[in-house]
């Protein structure tokens, strides 16, 4: 197995794209990665770095703007790879990973339902856990919790 600090150099070589790649904790390199080069960096970790597997994907409402983060794992390798990728408020996407890995369908689903994030050349961008008509989205910091949509409140009322 190849150790943290190998792999941390092996990204800083050969992934001059990666902005502040750091050893945050033991087993995790953690690094940034501008929107516009996500494919070529995952192609990259990937096929010349060993990263074959997706471990998940997930997104964060920073209010300021959305964070999608990915996490990779290797055989070959000891460290878990953490990236992310940050996203303007409005009318926030990225490209979809799922021709790199496929492994990445139903998490890029799960973050367009909840947060609202396109995924862009996506095969099947469609909700994955609310209902079709769905106008909102639940993660999103700016959602209240207590809002009920008013068109399915009527639905689910029992007893009329």
């Amino acid at each position: 197995m190849t150790s943290d600090e190998e792999v941390l150099q092996m990204v800083k070589d050969k992934v001059p794209d990666a902005e502040d790649p750091e050893i945050k904790s033991a087993r995790r390199i953690w690094f940034k990665v501008p929107a516009e080069k996500l494919l070529e960096v995952s192609r990259i970790l990937k096929d010349d770095l060993d990263y074959k597997g997706i471990s998940t994907i997930s997104g964060v409402d920073r209010r300021t703007g959305f964070d999608v983060v990915y996490m990779l794992f290797s055989i070959t390798h000891a460290p878990v790879l953490v990236f992310t990728v940050s996203l303007p408020k409005d009318e926030p996407g990225v490209e979809s990973v799922f021709p790199i890995w496929r492994g990445a369908d139903w998490y890029e689903r799960e973050i367009y339902d909840m947060f609202g994030i396109n995924f862009e050349n996506h095969p099947d961008l469609r909700r994955i856990l609310l209902r079709d008509d769905a106008d909102f989205y639940p993660l999103r910091k700016s959602y209240k919790l207590t809002a009920k949509p008013e068109r399915w409140e009527k639905e689910f009322r029992r007893g009329d």
